[in-house]
């Protein structure tokens, strides 16, 4: 499911869950990915997950237009603000 709320069912519905499928344009830390057949891809850091659909040039071009936080959501499937998850600096006093 793709995540586009920090508070959107997919998440509230997948904490329960044992695995947590998710599968973001960009790999956020290399993984070994099960494939059919018996097969494993390995899947590096900030590798695209498919080059030839999305390639690099592609995301980067999205992620300027979009914005961080949508392109967090829609691509990378963690709606999380760029600044963070809770606090912002601005808030606090000096």
């Amino acid at each position: 499911m793709q995540r586009v709320h920090v508070d959107d069912l997919s998440g509230s519905s997948s904490e329960s869950w044992d695995i947590q499928p998710a599968l973001p344009a960009i790999a956020p830390e290399t993984r070994a990915i099960p494939l059919a057949g018996g097969t494993v891809k390995i899947w590096r850091e900030g590798e695209p997950l498919d080059a030839n659909r999305l390639p690099p040039v592609l995301l980067e071009q999205a992620r300027a237009e979009m914005g961080g936080f949508a392109f967090s959501a829609q691509y990378l499937l963690k709606p999380v603000p760029e600044e963070g998850e809770i606090i912002k600096w601005e808030w606090l006093p000096r």
